[in-house]
């Protein structure tokens, strides 16, 4: 837990603060039961001042994590132009590889968002899309290929969609 510097002020009652922050009385006799693990004046507290010492016991334990931050922040830039120029190295190499990953990661991405949020609606509408698709594909890769599947695709699946 980060530690509020403790001082006397000119009547030698003991003052809390932390950096960059100044407290009421009201702030230090909460930062006293805080540091003083003073639980039986915690009891009570009515539940408005319970609230307010959540609040200042959350700022003592993130005091001085400001830097820590920022270097989260740095490290997510790094790791995100990394993964930009790694993607972009993959396309150029593998582009065959890059497209199926891609196809197939935009069309199972739907799918794992919505079973995660339980959106079972989303989930029955996307099976029936994707069988509806497989259908199609399946006609249209059949080798001879029929002479009414270009009309079906056309006029039957893309009115669908639109």
């Amino acid at each position: 837990m980060g530690e509020a510097a403790m001082v006397n002020d000119h009547h030698g009652m003991k003052i809390y603060s932390l950096p960059g922050r100044k407290f009421n009385d009201l702030d230090n006799r909460l930062l006293k039961i805080i540091h003083e693990n003073l639980t039986s004046e915690e009891a009570n507290l009515p539940p408005d001042m319970k609230a307010r010492l959540n609040h200042l016991r959350l700022h003592v334990q993130h005091e001085g994590h400001d830097s820590m931050h920022a270097e989260m922040v740095l490290i997510l830039f790094i790791v995100t132009l990394i993964a930009h120029v790694g993607l972009v190295i993959w396309k150029k190499t593998h582009f065959k590889t890059y497209q199926q990953v891609s196809m197939v990661g935009v069309w199972l991405a739907p799918l794992i968002v919505c079973l995660n949020l339980h959106w079972w609606v989303f989930v029955f509408w996307w099976l029936v899309f994707t069988c509806i698709t497989g259908l199609v594909m399946r006609s249209a890769v059949q080798r001879p290929l029929q002479p009414t599947t270009p009309r079906w695709v056309t006029y039957c699946w893309v009115i669908v969609l639109l």
